[in-house]
């Protein structure tokens, strides 16, 4: 026997004390997704009220279990640490088991860290659905901009924070209790002594299954998609949708998004900088007046209503799609002949500038009328409702029947929900699509959505 600290490990082959180890590591997992699971059910009675009357309980389950996933993610991608730490030293057997010291003390960390911040911060993320509507987005740091004193000032008047604070460090002592439990209880040496016992093709069977359980937890799913924001959107209400992914997935997809949107801003501004407008208008424009005003030189006048109005106007919108292959110079290569053929029959204007540097900057402003400044609309409290600019509206004024088909995931950046805010009366997304070949990462092939537009139409 080899004294590792306060378990003694038997002399057994390595792939059942990696096993062992893996084990262990996998039952502190189960421990934070019950947790993770707890929080998410705290956060549901917490809002039941926001949930639509139309809401069945099924489609109250449907998201539970939804959520679920994302909360096993979690989970897993917490002890990643502790599981690598397992794989490079369950073999050490140094004096006074060292390496088995380390480990544990690496999960009662994890253990300590994500049980406390998770209960913490669900207790803001709750607050911050109540105020926003949403769980944690990019706005949230939008707080970092904000004078810091006042909203010191009105969060003490508003919170009861003593009490909150007092709460904090109990949950801690609990949590560190806790800890000794579900870390130090039944460690490595009952499982690698049970493992010792079995044939070595058992053990290495074993050691298989767990790292395969742990690569399915980690995609979420064991279909070739892998579970992200954009699958979301389980049912027809838009608060059980918005709390399907994890307080962590949302903290991290805000933390992302923010971070995107900054490297635009400074990119633009860098790019922005460097542009001759007086030239810049010649370009695009064809004239530049002599007050050099950008309002100016980008005037029309429309030339009033068609006699006959078209029965269908379709406005396509492509995710990345350059215009060169329609240019005269390059048409007869062929690369799109079908574009080519609806921008002969259509409307085609070569002089076009994109509204912004990505979808959601782009498809903001075609939706709202109200050029890109940096925000992304999609995600914005301000266009719950249309504007007087807004396209959708306008056509609805002019006796057309407005919908919006989108080929991708409802959910992903509120894109399906942005859609009705602003006024469509349908919104069809790629859950309806039936597809030809298997869904990817993004939602279906472009050929099945216009199939279904087609169809729809």
């Amino acid at each position: 026997m080899v004294a590792t600290g306060n378990d003694l490990l038997p002399p057994v082959p390595a792939a059942a004390r990696l096993a062992a180890a893996l084990t262990h590591d996998l039952r502190i997992a189960a421990g934070l997704w019950a947790m993770l699971l707890g929080a998410r059910l705290g956060l549901h009675a917490g809002l039941h009220a926001a949930i639509g009357s139309s809401a069945t309980g099924s489609d109250v389950i449907h998201a539970l279990l939804q959520g679920a996933r994302f909360d096993l993610q979690m989970a897993m991608v917490a002890i990643l640490p502790c599981l690598t730490l397992s794989m490079l030293t369950s073999s050490w057997t140094g004096p006074g088991g060292f390496a088995h010291r380390l480990r544990q003390r690496v999960r009662t960390i994890t253990w300590v860290a994500v049980v406390w911040s998770t209960l913490v911060l669900g207790v803001v993320d709750w607050l911050y659905f109540k105020e926003f509507g949403a769980q944690f987005d990019a706005h949230l740091f939008e707080l970092l901009h904000e004078d810091l004193r006042a909203l010191a000032a009105t969060v003490w008047v508003t919170y009861p924070v003593v009490w909150i604070g007092l709460g904090c460090l109990v949950l801690g002592g609990v949590v560190g209790m806790s800890a000794r439990w579900v870390v130090g209880r039944g460690g490595e040496a009952a499982w690698a002594a049970w493992l010792g016992g079995v044939r070595r093709s058992g053990q290495w069977a074993g050691l298989v299954l767990l790292v395969v359980l742990v690569v399915i937890a980690l995609r979420g799913s064991i279909a070739h998609r892998p579970l992200q924001s954009g699958t979301a959107t389980v049912t027809n209400d838009r608060t059980l949708n918005r709390l399907t992914p994890s307080l962590w997935h949302a903290l991290r997809t805000a933390t992302r998004d923010y971070l995107a949107r900054r490297e635009d801003e400074r990119s633009g501004s860098q790019t922005f900088a460097t542009v001759d407008l007086s030239a810049a208008c010649r370009t695009v424009l064809g004239t530049v007046p002599e007050d050099r005003s950008l309002d100016r030189a980008s005037l029309r006048i429309a030339a009033g209503p068609l006699a006959t109005p078209p029965r269908h106007i379709v406005l396509v919108v492509m995710e990345s799609q350059s215009g060169w292959p329609l240019m005269e110079a390059h048409r007869q290569l062929g690369v799109m002949p079908e574009l080519a053929s609806l921008a002969e029959r259509g409307t085609s204007v070569q002089r076009f500038v994109s509204a912004g540097g990505g979808t959601i900057y782009s498809l903001g402003p075609l939706f709202t009328g109200i050029p890109d400044c940096g925000i992304a609309q999609t995600l914005t409290p301000t266009t719950r409702r249309p504007f007087p600019t807004s396209l959708a509206p306008t056509f609805r004024r002019l006796g057309y029947r407005t919908r919006f088909f989108y080929g991708g995931f409802r959910a992903s950046k509120r894109y399906g929900d942005f859609a009705s805010d602003q006024g469509f009366e349908e919104v069809h997304d790629e859950a309806e699509v039936t597809v030809t070949r298997r869904r990817n990462s993004w939602g279906v092939d472009d050929a099945d959505l216009y199939r279904f537009v087609a169809q729809s139409l």
